[in-house]
Parts: structure tokens; C-alpha cells; sequence
């Protein structure tokens, strides 16, 4: 069945709590499934207006650490530099790195 992708988050609870105790066991501690959805819900280009439930349940459990946290690296170098707005080189350097991304993304 094809439902929006926002219907699916009380569905699929329990991939998201096993993706957060697979990190939790890593040391990562303050990762919670609510920040999971969210990043999913940001990184997941293919999730389109509607998606099969296994499409969501197999992007939440082969999501990588690794992935996530370059997500909160990129969005931390944002905010920074939204809060600073001291130039528009760092700016740059983070679109060139997030048109690469997606350029692979969609490769």
C-alpha cells in the first residue's frame, strides 16, 4: 500500500527504536527517533509524496552512522553560519559540498 510518508512514523516506531539503540551501543547517546525521522525525512530524496511502507522500514535500518552524522556536521556549519553571517565563503564551501552530495545521491 502507497501512503503519504507522514502516515507511516507510528508504524514504523519500532525500526526507528532499534535504530536508536543500535547507535546508543555505539556511543552515540543523544540520538533519539525523532531525530532519525527528521533526518529521513530530510536525506531521503526518493521518498517522494507517497511510499510503500518497506521502502521507510528498509531506509531507517540501513541507515549509517556515518551518514547521519555528516548530516549534523553539514546542518551544524549551517546554523553557524546563519548565526554569524560573517561571510559567504563558508557558505559556499557547504552548497559545493551539499550539490556533491546530491550529484552522488542521484547517481
Amino acid at each position: 500500500m502507497l501512503y503519504s510518508v507522514s502516515n507511516w512514523k507510528d508504524v514504523v516506531q519500532p525500526a526507528l527504536q532499534s535504530k536508536k539503540e543500535e547507535f546508543h551501543m555505539l556511543g552515540y547517546i543523544n540520538v533519539t527517533e525523532e531525530t532519525i525521522w527528521e533526518y529521513l525525512l530530510e536525506n531521503e530524496r526518493t521518498w517522494k509524496k507517497r511510499v510503500h511502507l518497506h521502502k521507510v522500514v528498509q531506509d531507517i535500518l540501513h541507515l549509517k552512522m556515518s551518514d547521519y552524522m555528516n548530516r549534523l556536521t553539514i546542518n551544524s556549519y549551517i546554523d553557524l553560519e546563519a548565526k554569524s553571517r560573517s561571510g559567504n565563503q563558508l557558505a559556499s564551501i557547504l552548497e559545493d559540498i551539499e550539490s556533491t552530495r546530491n550529484a552522488r545521491s542521484e547517481g
